[in-house]
């Protein structure tokens, strides 16, 4: 299938799915395609007469829409790819990038933060994954899906039916924003989350919040502008390095002090061009020092 005729399934299936939008611009960023991939694909859909455009191309409105035409397309499309919704499609598409032979599963808050979803949109997804053999899930907390795994079969389901934006391919950490420094920051958490997961000092929901809060702070690590990447890996660095001590059999609490006064400073030193990374840090201090207690 072509990237085109792919971008124009995309779009005649969000328009099915929300009829009431008709905001190219809107459309365009829900989808993520480029102005350039969008226009050529909405070209299409015009040419073949399932809807027409009002106002400047590329940045007006979607008018007419004829919705039998539409899902006829969608149908067609259909017989040469998997179907998915479209929220559980993007999970799948999100899983493939975030998992590595390293890091071979997702935390649920993650998927959640970057699509904007509630709990309930995320488990509605996955299972629909897991039904076909997608996915699995870890229980905990009361979500099935708490930890989530890419099965094979996913992987060979999304390399087969659907087009990534380049810098999704592959290890998503790998030279988007900074560089290294970017890969950093992923290794250090990768490995204070192994820790964790280790650590038999802490109960259950113990690990699973610090897992949680982890995860929070190495998404808002990703927005820090490269030129800042250096102060990014020192949050990193000093989050693990207050976690390691804090959940040994007999933490020095003086160490713990220092560690956690370390971390506050690295993410304060951010704090005016990524605000969440010192909110999230804090978070962070203040649930380690309750397990001094």
């Amino acid at each position: 299938m072509s990237e085109i005729i792919e971008n124009a399934f995309q779009i005649a299936r969000y328009l099915v799915e929300n009829p009431e939008k008709d905001e190219q611009t809107e459309i365009r960023n829900e989808l993520s395609l480029s102005e350039q991939d969008f226009s050529l694909a909405l070209k299409t859909l015009v040419d073949d007469g399932l809807c027409q455009t009002a106002g400047s191309f590329g940045t007006g409105i979607i008018r007419q829409k004829k919705w039998t035409q539409l899902q006829n397309f969608i149908d067609q499309i259909g017989k040469n790819r998997l179907i998915f919704s479209r929220n559980a499609e993007n999970l799948l598409k999100f899983l493939f990038s975030d998992q590595s032979d390293d890091f071979p599963f997702s935390i649920y808050t993650q998927a959640m933060t970057k699509f904007g979803w509630n709990e309930k949109q995320y488990i509605q997804a996955a299972q629909e994954l897991a039904d076909r053999n997608m996915v699995t899930g870890e229980y905990a907390g009361g979500n099935s899906f708490n930890k989530i795994f890419l099965t094979p079969n996913g992987r060979e389901t999304v390399l087969r039916n659907f087009r990534l934006p380049p810098r999704e391919i592959g290890e998503i950490h790998v030279d988007i924003r900074g560089g290294n420094n970017i890969v950093n920051v992923n290794s250090i958490l990768t490995s204070v989350q192994q820790t964790i997961q280790a650590n038999t000092f802490i109960d259950p929901s113990q690990r699973e919040k610090l897992e949680q809060l982890l995860s929070n702070l190495e998404y808002e690590l990703k927005n820090v502008p490269p030129e800042n990447a250096d102060e990014a890996e020192a949050v990193a660095e000093t989050a693990k390095d207050l976690i390691e001590k804090a959940t040994k059999e007999k933490p020095n609490k003086p160490l713990v002090q220092i560690s956690a006064d370390g971390l506050k400073k690295a993410a304060e030193n951010i704090a005016v061009i990524t605000p969440k990374v010192l909110v999230t840090a804090q978070a962070i201090i203040a649930f380690v020092m309750q397990l001094q207690k």
